[in-house]
């Protein structure tokens, strides 16, 4: 009776844990918005730094475009930074500082619209967040000198969370982010116009 038991547990957790099968594509919404918080940690100079992050991932993969609206702060006096925007397009990637008028242009960047089966796009694990069941994977972008170990809730196939390791402006960064309180669609799409003095 008790191996009965055992077997049957043993069964629930299998169940439980295992990784989403084909017929269970999904793909994050073509449009959308979260609210984000995180870290970003990289060594400046010769030394470790960190910063907190706080502001808005916006996606709008039928333009091919992402953009973060960022507010940073130093992690031990939470005293205010920067407030950047970042824009990812196909032809070009901009970090926007509007307040002082300063834009840095780079290469272009191939967005990625994230399905269960985007080639390259490997799963590691699941586990349940609450109620929700998570998937978790691993995704690396050698032209964008990046890789991306992404969260994602199963049944919807949005972001909880990302670990992105990158080089930004000749820097190593780890930059880990929290999403939530996603709605559907773009509420302002003037954020991915390109400010005058960018071009």
């Amino acid at each position: 009776m008790f191996t009965k038991y055992l077997i049957l547990l043993g069964a629930v957790l299998v169940t439980l844990n295992a990784a989403p099968t084909i017929s269970d594509r999904k793909c994050v919404p073509e449009q959308s918005e979260f609210i984000i918080d995180g870290r970003i940690a990289e060594v400046y100079q010769g030394t470790p730094v960190e910063f907190v992050l706080k502001g808005k991932f916006l996606a709008d993969y039928v333009n091919g475009m992402e953009a973060i609206v960022e507010t940073v702060f130093d992690v031990e006096s939470g005293s205010f930074l920067a407030n950047y925007t970042q824009l990812r397009m196909k032809d070009a990637t901009y970090l926007i500082d509007s307040i002082n008028k300063v834009c840095t242009k780079g290469d272009g960047f191939l967005v990625t619209r994230f399905c269960t089966d985007t080639p390259g796009l490997k799963y590691i694990d699941s586990w349940k967040m609450g109620t929700q069941m998570t998937d978790t994977y691993v995704y690396d972008e050698p032209t964008a000198s990046r890789k991306l170990i992404i969260t994602m809730f199963r049944d919807s196939f949005t972001q909880a969370a990302a670990v992105i390791d990158q080089t930004f402006q000749g820097a190593r960064q780890q930059v880990s982010v929290l999403y939530g309180n996603q709605t559907m669609g773009i509420q302002d799409p003037t954020i991915f116009t390109i400010p005058s003095f960018c071009k």
